[in-house]
């Protein structure tokens, strides 16, 4: 901002107005008493306008006025008077200068006394303000101090108290006013002054002292305070003490205290092993007794290792980094059981549990693991697993035996029934001699149900039977079954009837094979064990689930054995035993295959004398419900004396088969069986015959037994295959074992056929493939 002369501009028209109105004052004053005074003491009153401005506005109003009295005095009071002209009078030219002089002189005078007065006035203001600022920082430290629960007071060097602050009060239950000015030993009681009196006095000596003191407050609990004693100045002014009550810490540090001699206690004593280690590079920091029992190292040893210099040698660097993988993990638990080296060298097998303790930012700082020797544990598992080892292997080689027992049996089994099948058929037969053919039919059966039902249990027990899932026509399964017992019935006298009591899907989904075999089971049991009356079958839906009932009028089932019906080798009273013989395996495997189809079989009704009722079930998956059938009167299997069907079976009219077999009566069997439904017929011993025949002839169908001497039935379809020979071609097996079925098809065969041969099976597969060959070309 511009400067002006007469100061800030703000003061320049203030400034010209006094200087305007005392010089004419003083000019006027001067004019009306001019007669008075004549020509004597002109200046006067204009020093009085100079000293005013001075005064006023400082050193450039002064100027200004002394200027303006100089030029008026001479105007208007000196001669020659209204002229600016000088007389030659060299007094009043003296008299006009020294005026002049007068007048600045003057000026400067008050500039200089004003700037006094005002630094005078802006420093008792500043004294002012630091005074109220010292207060308001003092009330301000006052207000902290009161509000802080430490006890604070400043005793002077004489022993009196110069300041308290309100929780040292409080504590003596005191006002504050009321202490100070008091004597420090006045008021802090004798005993905790006498308890106490050597800091005292070495603070007062000069030297700071800090100490704990224990005192009962008035409730008489015991409470710990942490005082500290500040001597200040030199020489000594005061002291400022200073008490902070710790009992919490005091406490805690306690409860710390208690809990880590209860730790290393339960530590030390524990039954397991315990040790603590750094994480960092593994060296031991705390061991039990029990852990240096288990390594048979000292406590003392064990402090100078590390963790892994345990570990067998070749293995410490795979574990270690196993160790750093697990460390780098968030989880802090991990729990693993190795083999560990003793210090005599021998080795144990410990389970270590361990968790990792981690700072705040997470690092892991130590861990803490708890042990167990389990070598012996460990000589039991493996003895057990050499155990169960041996155990599997046994099973193998009875399975093994088990299906080449099959096979041997049911070779030539299948040949007896083949044949007796085909001479009952005959024509010429006279009533005695097929008698006997069907005498050697049925108990042929019997011995082929037998032999079933040992290898079905052996499979049973090893938990390896088969399930198999396939859709199949339902009215065709209950037809064949039902047509089957309806003859055994007729010969027996017995009425035999099938009896639908709600609609059947047509086409469902489970194991046909399995469901033949319970329906089969518990019809031809009713059969078997009535000896007059009827049996009754009665079939029907309840959501997913088929259930058949089975009804007979036999002798039923005493309580005593009831209760044991469904056991292994079970079997009724002695006598019927003996007349209708059996393995005591039926119903026992038909609960059993009824429960792996998703159902059951179980004895509903039986009165002793009157007959029994069992009712099976089984779980069935339905791709269509709307294709349903019924067996009603019309077209039940009722079956009367004198109603037996003769058994009609497909044609294969022009089919060309080649049957292989090492077996001649199997050969010659399968021949007749097709040869008799029409078939072409063609017959190899070995693999090799087989070769030649299939160079020389096309064939719709093969059939090829698996188990042949130098090239097996697996070897001979790879070597089909491999020759580029399409033809399908079906597994002849008796072997019945857990996955012959599955082995076959992933060897390369098309289809499986089981021995003793089925001539029904038998020849629906040759039509199914033979159609489908026929189709292809």
């Amino acid at each position: 901002m511009k400067r002006y002369m007469f100061g800030p501009k703000k003061h320049f028209v203030k400034d010209v107005l006094a200087v305007v109105i005392s010089v004419g004052v003083a000019f006027a004053i001067r004019a009306i008493f001019s007669e008075a005074f004549h020509e004597g003491l002109p200046f006067i009153f204009f020093l009085l306008a100079i000293m005013f401005c001075g005064w006023f506005g400082g050193f450039w109003p002064g100027f200004a006025a002394t200027v303006a009295s100089t030029l008026l005095s001479h105007y208007f009071f000196l001669s020659p008077v209204h002229s600016w002209k000088m007389a030659n009078d060299e007094g009043q030219l003296i008299q006009l200068a020294i005026f002049f002089l007068a007048g600045v002189l003057i000026s400067l005078g008050c500039e200089r006394f004003r700037k006094e007065v005002r630094l005078k006035n802006i420093s008792d203001l500043n004294s002012m303000r630091l005074l109220k600022r010292s207060e308001s920082n003092e009330d301000l430290l006052n207000n902290i101090i009161d509000a802080l629960p430490s006890l604070i007071a400043s005793v002077s060097a004489d022993g009196r108290y110069e300041m308290v602050n309100q929780s040292y009060a409080d504590w003596y239950g005191r006002d504050r006013y009321d202490i100070v000015g008091k004597r420090w030993i006045d008021v802090i009681p004798a005993d905790r002054y006498e308890q106490n009196r050597s800091y005292f006095e070495q603070a007062f000596a000069g030297v700071g002292a800090s100490f704990d003191t224990q005192v009962l407050d008035t409730q008489g609990m015991r409470r710990v305070f942490h005082s500290t004693l500040i001597p200040m100045g030199k020489p000594l002014e005061r002291v400022l003490f200073v008490s902070q009550e710790i009992t919490d810490r005091i406490q805690a540090l306690e409860t710390v205290k208690k809990s880590e001699m209860e730790f290393r206690t339960i530590f030390e004593l524990a039954g397991s092993g315990k040790f603590e280690f750094d994480t960092s590079d593994t060296h031991f920091l705390r061991v039990n007794r029990k852990f240096c029992e288990i390594t048979g190292y000292s406590k003392e040893e064990l402090l100078q290792m590390r963790f892994f210099d345990l570990a067998p040698e070749e293995e410490r660097e795979a574990r270690y980094q196993e160790y750093l993988e697990i460390l780098n993990k968030p989880s802090s638990d991990n729990a693993s059981e190795k083999t560990y080296i003793r210090k005599d060298g021998k080795t144990v097998w410990l389970a270590i549990t361990s968790a990792f303790i981690r700072d705040p930012s997470g690092k892991s700082i130590r861990a803490i693991a708890t042990t167990q020797d389990i070598t012996y544990k460990k000589k039991f598992e493996f003895e057990l697993m050499e155990a169960n080892r041996r155990t599997e292997e046994a099973n193998r080689a009875k399975s093994a035996f088990l299906a080449n027992m099959s096979h041997e049996i049911r070779t030539p089994l299948g040949a007896m029934l083949g044949f007796a099948q085909l001479l009952s058929e005959a024509e010429n037969l006279d009533p005695d001699q097929r008698k006997q053919v069907l005498t050697v039919l049925r108990n042929g059966e019997h011995l082929y149900r037998l032999v079933n039902e040992l290898l079905d249990i052996s499979k049973i027990e090893a938990n390896k039977m088969e399930i198999e899932r396939i859709e199949f026509d339902l009215e065709e399964v209950l037809r064949d079954v039902t047509s089957l017992f309806a003859l055994k019935a007729q010969e027996k006298g017995l009425a035999f009837e099938v009896r639908s009591e709600t609609p059947l899907p047509l086409r469902v989904v489970s194991d046909p094979t399995k469901m033949r075999q319970v329906v089969s089971n518990i019809i031809g049991n009713a059969i078997k064990f009535t000896e007059r009356g009827d049996v009754i079958i009665r079939c029907g839906m309840v959501g997913d689930f088929l259930f058949v009932r089975v009804d007979d009028t036999g002798p039923g089932i005493s309580t005593e054995n009831q209760a044991t019906l469904f056991q292994p080798f079970a079997q009724g009273d002695v006598a019927t035993t003996r007349k209708h013989g059996g393995t005591g395996l039926g119903l026992y495997l038909s609960k059993k295959m009824a429960h792996a189809l998703g159902g059951d079989v179980v004895l509903e009704r039986c009165d002793e004398g009157k007959g029994c009722t069992f009712a099976l079930s089984f779980r069935l998956e339905i791709p269509d419900r709307s294709r349903v059938f019924h067996i009603d009167a019309g077209t039940e299997a009722h079956v009367a004396k004198g109603q037996a069907k003769k058994t009609v079976y497909d044609r294969v009219d022009g089919a060309r088969v080649l049957v292989v077999d090492d077996v001649e009566d199997n050969l010659q069997l399968a021949k007749l069986f097709l040869s008799a439904s029409g078939a072409v017929v063609e017959c190899a011993l070995d693999a090799r015959a087989c070769f030649e025949l299939l160079k020389q002839y096309q064939f719709d169908i093969v059939l090829l037994d698996i188990q042949m001497p130098k090239i097996d039935g697996y070897e001979a379809v790879k070597i089909i295959r491999e020759q580029g020979y399409k033809v399908p071609v079906i597994a002849l097996t008796a072997h019945t074992m857990l996955g012959e079925r599955e082995r076959c098809l992933e060897a390369g065969f098309d289809g499986y056929l089981g021995k003793p041969i089925n001539r029904t099976a038998l020849i629906q597969t040759v039509k199914a493939f033979s159609q489908r060959t026929s189709q292809s070309s």
